[in-house]
């Protein structure tokens, strides 16, 4: 379970998590820089911002911050150049949510890119490992869960048609 660090977090309950042994959801530099001093370390750490500036990815880089998420062709190939050894996961669209602060309209590969991102993975030779959504905050649409997950599997096994290695995790957002 990947717990999401907010803005002005409360740092005694974050202290907690890192003792507990959670996993965290940041998205930003800063988040990362946090939850590091804190004492989390990088492999429990998801570099949860589907669109990274160069110095972000940077970064990320060289605090050894590798699992990110990412939904463009663009932000492959820049992860790519910056940050070889990175793990992806496609950040996909959530098609219908009920949250009062959906995700999608920023956010997430609409599913008529998902081939095409898919190509663009193998031919860089970037290491995708999994999916990534995020219904919104405050959503609470069992349906939009569902749906994000029959998705997924859908992304799962296109990447298994594909040839490309398998799939390993599924993250589910914050907003849960």
């Amino acid at each position: 379970m990947h717990y999401a660090v907010k803005s002005n977090p409360d740092k005694h309950l974050l202290r907690e998590l890192v003792t507990l042994g959670s996993n965290f959801d940041c998205a930003s530099m800063e988040e990362i820089r946090l939850m590091l001093e804190l004492g989390a370390t990088p492999d429990r750490l998801i570099f949860a911002n589907p669109v990274k500036s160069e110095q972000h990815i940077e970064f990320a880089r060289t605090k050894n911050v590798k699992i990110m998420t990412f939904d463009s062709v663009e932000e492959a190939r820049k992860i790519k150049r910056i940050y070889p050894d990175a793990e992806v996961l496609l950040r996909i669209a959530v098609e219908a949510t009920d949250a009062p602060s959906p995700m999608t309209k920023k956010f997430g590969a609409p599913s008529t890119q998902w081939n095409t991102i898919l190509d663009t993975c193998q031919k860089l030779d970037l290491n995708l490992r999994g999916v990534s959504f995020h219904v919104g905050s405050g959503g609470c649409s069992v349906q939009a869960y569902k749906d994000s997950i029959q998705n997924a599997k859908r992304i799962f096994g296109l990447a298994n048609e594909k040839k490309m290695k398998p799939l390993d995790i599924l993250d589910i957002g914050g907003g849960f």
